[in-house]
């Protein structure tokens, strides 16, 4: 696959103007809500670290000023967009921009491994930027943590109570089992939080940009161990006001109150303390002793 010189940064248009021009009307229905200002979008593409040696997978394109920010680095930019009102600006965008490739769909649909196979076998780093939809969050976030390759980093931008409980850790109020989860591949961290005024139309809710690193390894073996910690993570988390103990019997994940007290014991964990209070190495004992 071919790198890509920097292109001319040329400004984007105004959004006001290229949604007028274009007439695109935001469906709040659908999350669609835009980044008001381009120097957001330079800022949460400048913390993808991006060379023209990467590719970049962008979730949403929307009116591409996102997709833009992250092509003025050079990147190979695959924006992946389900809505086709967007279609003609993309084809002037295109044009002027090479590095930059529009995939009309649904990216819970792609194959994440297939689309980025030419990517892998070139040895390109590859990332993936976007303003999720607030429905689909946890969904979208998912498919990225799951696919079968990390990604170099994953700078995400939702709504900040969601992005808050990602990136919060062991003893923290906001951590539950959707931060324990992602804990067991990659790193959070919170580097952006915006306002709804930043937005075309304004959300109901604050955001945040969050950025995702991968940990040297997964705390997981392979996919079957994965599958097991997912189930004893949500299990647990499902009685968050019961004691990991009462948690590992309301669940059915154990038969009894012995086979609990008997595999806390072995993980040495303290069966009085709450889910929200275990580090991803407590679960990992856990799985372990039940295993």
């Amino acid at each position: 696959m071919r790198n890509f010189a920097v292109p001319d940064p040329a400004p984007f248009p105004p959004l006001g103007a290229l949604l007028r021009r274009f007439d695109i009307h935001p469906d709040k229905r659908r999350s669609q809500h835009f980044l008001r200002h381009p120097e957001r979008c330079t800022e949460i593409a400048s913390l993808c670290n991006l060379t023209p040696q990467h590719t970049v997978v962008e979730i949403g394109a929307g009116p591409a000023n996102l997709t833009h920010a992250l092509a003025c680095h050079g990147a190979e930019v695959i924006a992946v967009e389900p809505d086709r009102v967007f279609a003609p600006w993309y084809e002037e965008l295109v044009a002027a921009r090479p590095n930059i490739r529009f995939l009309r769909g649904d990216f819970l649909k792609l194959d994440l491994a297939e689309l980025l196979a030419p990517a892998r076998a070139a040895g390109r780093p590859i990332c993936a930027a976007g303003n999720l939809p607030y429905q689909i969050t946890s969904a979208i976030l998912f498919h990225l943590v799951d696919a079968p390759f990390p990604f170099e980093s994953l700078v995400l931008m939702m709504q900040r109570e969601v992005a808050d409980r990602i990136a919060a850790g062991a003893c923290e109020r906001a951590c539950g089992g959707l931060s324990c989860k992602v804990a067991l591949r990659y790193h959070a961290r919170i580097a952006m939080r915006l306002p709804p005024g930043e937005f075309v139309p304004p959300p109901a809710v604050h955001s945040a940009v969050l950025v995702l690193t991968p940990l040297d390894q997964p705390l997981y073996r392979d996919e079957a161990h994965r599958a097991r910690l997912y189930r004893l993570i949500d299990g647990v988390f499902r009685y968050r006001r019961k004691t990991v103990e009462n948690g590992l019997i309301e669940s059915g994940i154990v038969a009894d109150r012995q086979h609990a007290a008997d595999a806390l014991r072995r993980a040495t964990v303290d069966a009085k303390l709450r889910p929200e209070a275990l580090s991803p190495d407590q679960f990992l004992a856990i799985e372990g002793a039940l295993e």
